[in-house]
């Protein structure tokens, strides 16, 4: 079935890729000199023409770990792991309709029938996803902030100045002493003698006269 499906065969390797041990061995990548960095080695596979392998996810989102929604980070993906999700993007290019339990299966199945220098290609991928992971986790990291209840509040060189009431819009009456009024005192009554002594002090004294 899954013989003459293209999906599962890559291009014929090329004869400078490093060889691997034996088939029936634990895949080993036997390291030329001057291909210690699995990132130095990565860019040699992927200058071939053609490479070992025809990526459909960019080469940073399947070697990348995207961080947990409680920030933690995921542990780097291995080499099965980096075909599965490459092969599940091309696999839905072709059949959009295809569930996620058809696609593991499919792929678990292809892995068995690839080539060496395949296996070779994502385990160099793998590799270079461990060492990218390393970088990223011990990193150093931001200090700690120290939440505002643990800190003394500063005291300030410079003196504040005194904080001055806000002026009235309207101006206040002015004091006005108060002055008792003065007690009215009768004018004493004279004692008249006669009628015309009574008569000119009426005069004198009647507001309107007569």
């Amino acid at each position: 079935m899954f013989d003459n499906s293209p999906l599962l065969h890559d291009p014929e390797p090329s004869s400078n890729i490093p060889r691997l041990q034996d088939q029936n061995k634990p895949l080993t990548i036997i390291y030329s000199p001057l291909c210690e960095n699995p990132e130095t080695l990565l860019r040699s596979l992927l200058s071939q023409t053609p490479p070992p392998y025809q990526l459909t996810v960019p080469l940073d989102d399947l070697l990348g770990s995207r961080k947990r929604p409680n920030g933690t980070i995921p542990s780097p993906k291995n080499a099965f792991m980096i075909y599965r999700i490459d092969l599940s993007a091309r696999l839905r290019q072709i059949v959009p309709e295809m569930t996620v339990g058809e696609v593991s299966g499919l792929a678990s199945q292809a892995w068995k029938h690839q080539s060496q220098s395949v296996l070779q290609f994502f385990e160099v991928m793998s590799m270079v996803a461990k060492q990218r992971h390393r970088i990223l986790t011990t990193s150093p990291t931001p200090p700690t902030t120290i939440s505002n209840s643990q800190t003394k509040p500063q005291t300030s060189l410079t003196s504040t100045p005194p904080t001055l009431p806000t002026p009235l819009t309207t101006p206040l009456t002015p004091f006005i002493p108060f002055t008792p009024p003065t007690p009215f005192i009768p004018s004493p009554t004279p004692i008249l003698n006669s009628s015309e002594d009574n008569l000119d002090w009426i005069r004198y004294n009647s507001p309107e006269g007569f």
